[in-house]
């Protein structure tokens, strides 16, 4: 190649290169442009969710509550059982949805908008009579949805409770009257976060497309090639942003016993691969769809003999093969049985992909395990530095010739590093909280590995509790083993201790009481307190954050002098009686 030749050749890539150049500023400030417009169009998307997802929810309540029910409700009846269960069925429906914060039904009395159930009443400090209840802040997408429509809010609005988004759907009588209106409300508190964290998102792409369109300038001042080349990867990460942040919709399933056959929205069957197939899929398709492992869960799923009207939660997280890679939905719904004979029907609720998710869940439990053991090395570090420390304070205070003062103050500095071995070999008792996922323990087999032991043979073991299993925390029996261990300690004078189960409507209350010596008022009141107690002031507190794993409540309610009395109150999901 000669010299001209090679200057010509210089000469065109320098102006290809200007021109790149020039093409690359227009193409950064048409993604800054184009990002922004995108920002708004994505944002859009995301509230066109939000608004799609409460309406499904309100859709899907006005399924599941009686309108026949709620038209029978009057003012005053807030203390009637059908009106505390149909409050309980909104609370259910309140607490499936993460992003719901209430869920409620109003009526139309005389032009005012009035209250007749709410998912949160009975559990905050709205101390007044629900029923009747005039609503200060009526919209028109309210009175729309007393006309048949289904509506919801254009914008956050406020009222006395917070700011929100609302929708609102028609509840209908058995012969199609409209009775009343369901509302669901998302906090703004709760939507502003998803928001902020899409701005996140979209600031950090357009500079990081930025940047890389700087790289690419940078590179075509020397060549063509290298210049096309980073020019390419610039329009790609360009394509990229233009199709980030869709937002992805809650699908509603339906599962039908008569058949065994799913029937999933759009939404759902895009997650699982299917396109636009007939919305109807036999349990025996997912079944050969799912890895190998799920298989069996699938199968169990539509047993029938699984449900029953306490424990009517529909609750599992699937993994498929879709298109070469393994994907998992998450379906949560309800469990709706006949009323005479109580055989499950169906079951109506909602699905989403829960890959990301379970790919994080992954990602936190190694992290867990690595943390669990670091933590494990450095209690038995502490503890064998401390145990090294003791015994040298041993030896100088077993030396005669040491003052009063000095003696006591080694005497206090043994007694604190006394403490600090208790406190390391609590704490490796209780390490595992939380660890593993929670599982059914046997309330019976749990209560016999203590109460067989010979350390309680002088104690009379009083058994009244039905055979009955309870989701919860491993640690599950750490927490009957503190019981006894504290009645044994402290009760001073226990000869008997007697469990037994009730049944409190839904939940089931263990008892646990003892004939000690009790607690004293200011006992009570600093029981569950972390660092306040007699012995390491850890037990109590630690035993009731392992109940909370699975939300049981723990209360002692016993008179000082008679006993302590114990309260386990087990919600309904995570309780079931053997048959």
């Amino acid at each position: 190649m000669s010299l001209i030749t090679k200057s010509k050749d210089i000469k065109r890539n320098q102006t290809i290169a200007l021109l790149l150049f020039i093409s690359l500023l227009v193409l950064a400030c048409t993604i800054m442009i184009e990002a922004n417009n995108q920002f708004s169009t994505t944002n859009q998307i995301v509230m066109n969710r939000i608004y799609h997802e409460s309406t499904n929810i309100a859709q899907y309540t006005t399924l599941t509550i009686s309108g026949d029910d709620v038209a029978l409700l009057n003012p005053g009846d807030e203390d009637t059982e059908v009106f505390q269960q149909l409050t309980e069925q909104l609370w259910n429906i309140q607490n499936l949805h993460p992003h719901v914060t209430f869920v409620y039904v109003f009526r139309l009395v005389d032009g005012e908008v009035t209250f007749v159930l709410d998912s949160e009443y009975g559990r905050n400090d709205f101390d007044e009579p629900l029923i009747g209840y005039i609503y200060r802040f009526p919209r028109q997408e309210i009175y729309n949805a007393f006309d048949g429509s289904v509506t919801h809010t254009k914008d956050f609005h406020s009222d006395e409770w917070g700011t929100y988004i609302s929708s609102f759907v028609p509840l209908y009588s058995s012969d199609g009257e409209i009775v009343g209106i369901v509302g669901v409300d998302m906090s703004k508190d709760i939507i502003d976060p998803y928001i902020e964290a899409l701005r996140f998102e979209f600031i950090s792409t357009t500079v990081s497309v930025l940047l890389l369109i700087l790289v690419a300038i940078g590179a075509g001042m020397y060549a063509l090639v290298i210049s096309n080349k980073q020019y390419s990867k610039v329009n790609d990460a360009y394509i990229t942003l233009l199709d980030a942040a869709q937002a992805a919709d809650e699908g509603i399933f339906e599962f039908h016993w008569s058949n065994n056959t799913f029937i999933f929205s759009q939404h759902i069957l895009d997650i699982l691969g299917k396109g636009h197939k007939n919305a109807q899929i036999h349990a025996f398709e997912l079944y050969q769809q799912a890895i190998v492992d799920d298989q069996s869960s699938i199968l169990a799923a539509i047993e029938k003999k699984k449900y029953n009207p306490k424990q009517n939660q529909f609750k599992y997280i699937w993994r498929f093969y879709v298109s070469e890679k393994i994907i998992s939905l998450h379906l949560k719904g309800i469990v709706l049985c006949d009323p005479d004979t109580n055989e499950p029907i169906r079951v109506i609720g909602m699905g989403e992909d829960y890959t990301e998710f379970m790919r994080d869940k992954i990602a936190l439990t190694q992290t867990t395990k690595s943390l669990r053991i670091f933590s494990l090395v450095l209690h038995n570090a502490i503890e064998k530095v401390t145990e090294q420390q003791i015994a040298i304070m041993n030896s100088v205070s077993s030396k005669e010739e040491l003052s009063d003062d000095v003696r006591f103050f080694v005497n206090n500095i043994l007694t604190s590093l006394n403490s600090i071995i208790a406190l390391c070999v609590f704490s490796k008792t209780y390490a595992d909280i939380g660890y593993d996922e929670p599982k059914w323990i046997s309330l019976q087999n749990a209560i016999n590995n203590f109460s067989n032991h010979p350390s309680y043979s002088k104690v009379h073991i009083e058994n009244e509790i039905e055979d009955v299993e309870i989701y919860a925390d491993m640690m599950f029996v750490n927490v009957l083993y503190n019981l006894f261990d504290n009645s044994m300690r402290h009760g001073e004078k226990v000869t008997s201790i007697k469990i037994k189960t009730i049944q409190d409507n839904d939940n089931l209350i263990i008892s646990y009481e003892d004939d000690g010596v009790g607690l004293t008022e200011n006992e009570k009141k600093t029981l569950f307190i972390r660092g306040v107690g007699k012995n390491s002031g850890l037990g109590m507190f630690l035993s009731r954050e392992i109940l909370s794993m699975t939300d049981i409540e723990i209360e002692e309610v016993g008179k000082e002098g008679v006993g302590a009395v114990f309260l386990l109150t087990v919600h309904s999901s995570y309780y079931r009686i053997k048959s």
